[in-house]
């Protein structure tokens, strides 16, 4: 049996309309997770004195940890990204979550 156009036009209608719909976004990093992130990474590359910040605060595509660094406490921001979970500082390396775990010697 031949699919007719109109059935093609209905198949086609359903298909656009379930990819239009409004499902919420897959889940990303929470801002929990970005301030064990953020704490973990300053202690894994920035270490010594210093620390960041007990709250993560939202920005549209990544959560921002205010950091504190060395004895002077010179401020500095700690940046994770909500997709990947990617965490920065400037003059520091970025690590993905992975990089972020013990690793025995």
């Amino acid at each position: 049996m031949r699919p007719t156009v109109f059935t093609c036009i209905v198949y086609g209608l359903g298909l656009a309309a379930a990819a239009c719909s409004d499902r919420p976004p897959p889940p990303g990093i929470s801002r929990a997770q970005a301030e064990n992130f953020a704490k973990v990474y300053f202690g894994r590359c920035v270490g010594g004195c210093g620390g960041v910040s007990d709250e993560a605060v939202e920005h549209a595509e990544y959560w921002v940890v205010d950091a504190a660094i060395g004895v002077g406490g010179f401020p500095g921001v700690v940046r994770v990204d909500k997709k990947t979970g990617a965490v920065s500082l400037s003059g520091y390396p970025t690590l993905l979550p992975g990089e972020l775990a013990f690793k025995a010697p």
